[in-house]
Formats: C-alpha cells, structure tokens, sequence
C-alpha cells in the first residue's frame, strides 16, 4: 500500500506546531513535525516531504529561510514547496530569500488555515479535500 505524501511543519514553538497539526489534519496526507531547522532538514532527507511549512525566526540551526538554502542545495529535495509562515513582516522576510525563488509563499501570522490549505494546492496540487489514493472521477459527458 502506498504511503501518504508527508507534509513537514516546523516551528520553535509547540503550541502553534499542535495548532497547525491539528488545523492541518486530513487524509490527504501525514504531518511530520520539527521544532527547528537543524531537526527539519534531518526530516526533509528522511520523509522528502511534498511541502514544507516553516518559520523564519527560529533558534538553534537557523532561521527558516536558512532551511530553504539547504533544501535547494540538494538535488533529490531542491524542487520542495515551501510556505513561509512569519511573525516579521512580509516584504523584509522576501528580501532575506534566495533571487529568483518561485517555489515560496509568505503568510504572516497568526495563520489562515483556509488560505493554507489553496497554498498547498497551489503549490503541489494536493487536495486536502480528497483521501489519498482516491480515484478522480469526472463527471459524466452531457
């Protein structure tokens, strides 16, 4: 049986990775969770996550935009999605990111877990809507 792709959650602080693991549940895939970068990329090589969520300012290994540095350096994860979710405001935290970076999108804290969830399709073209494996079905030709 296949495994559900995993979508990594990082952030130093446990109450807002339990919130986000819960607001973030579905049968679409399987949270793995890291309270700083250094325990992130371990994750990353591990699970090679089909998204990864993180925080900027982090204590530690580095900031969040120290973990997407590394990601890209390698070549089996370098094409990973990533959500930036920061407390910092948006335009200094996109100047801190590589030039040219497409494969990012900032949200500010607090989340909205909605607009996560488009984020993540957007991104990746998973739907937290459908359970993994399902089949796609199209509708019927008039």
């Amino acid at each position: 049986m296949d495994q559900k792709p995993c979508l990594l959650i990082t952030d130093d602080d446990p109450a807002i990775l339990a919130t986000l693991s819960m607001a973030l549940e579905s049968d679409a895939w399987r949270i793995e969770t890291a309270g700083d970068a250094l325990q992130a990329l371990i994750k990353v090589r591990a699970f090679q996550p089909f998204l990864i969520m993180t925080d900027v300012g982090m204590p530690k290994y580095g900031k969040g935009t120290d973990l997407l540095r590394s990601v890209r350096m390698e070549k089996a994860i370098a094409a990973t999605p990533f959500i930036i979710l920061t407390g910092m405001e948006l335009e200094r935290v996109r100047k801190m990111l590589p030039e040219g970076e497409k494969g990012v999108r900032l949200m500010g804290k607090p989340p909205n877990f909605a607009k996560i969830l488009e984020l993540i399709k957007e991104l990746t073209g998973v739907d937290a809507s459908r359970p993994f494996g399902s089949p796609v079905v199209k509708p019927p030709l008039a």
